[in-house]
């Protein structure tokens, strides 16, 4: 999770609070906006699912 959303532009760091078999927890901090669509579709492609946006 932390090289996927770390490979987006713009994005200046990522903390993940990973739980095995439990939902997992993602901050990014980035340089501007980022398109909710682009994560979405970044996470999917590493595998993951979104269980509630902010």
């Amino acid at each position: 999770m932390t090289s996927a959303l770390g490979g987006l532009e713009g994005v200046e760091g990522v903390v993940v609070d990973l739980n095995p078999g439990a939902v997992s927890s993602a901050r990014v901090t980035a340089a501007g906006p980022l398109e909710p669509r682009v994560v979405r579709s970044t996470l999917a492609k590493a595998g993951f699912t979104i269980a509630r946006e902010p």
